[in-house]
């Protein structure tokens, strides 16, 4: 299954982290936390990673740490106000197929 979302990059300490900012994407992904999924960053980046929950201030966003090896990438990104990404989530085979149109994004 493919999500689409839009994305920014923070710098968490000395770790960088992927941002998800897209409502609809956000609340469809709450029932996949802690999965390990597949991350494609503008066509430019794929990598392995856990989506988790982070607490900033009074809000909760979905995050998903990034490898800090790729640090000049993460500052490159980091840069622009916005970035498009496709996370692949890997469903078990006895889960049954969502149906044709439940997540859009839009």
């Amino acid at each position: 299954m493919l999500v689409p979302a839009r994305l920014h990059i923070w710098k968490q300490g000395s770790s960088y982290v992927a941002v998800i900012f897209d409502d609809l994407a956000e609340r469809y992904l709450l029932q996949f936390l802690n999965r390990i999924v597949s991350l494609n960053i503008e066509d430019k980046v794929t990598l392995k990673t856990k989506l988790i929950q982070l607490r900033q201030g009074s809000r909760q966003y979905i995050v998903m740490y990034l490898p800090k090896m790729l640090q000049p990438t993460w500052d490159e990104l980091k840069a622009r106000d916005e970035l498009y990404g496709i996370i692949k989530i890997e469903l078990e085979k006895d889960t049954p197929p969502e149906e044709p149109g439940s997540f859009k994004h839009g």
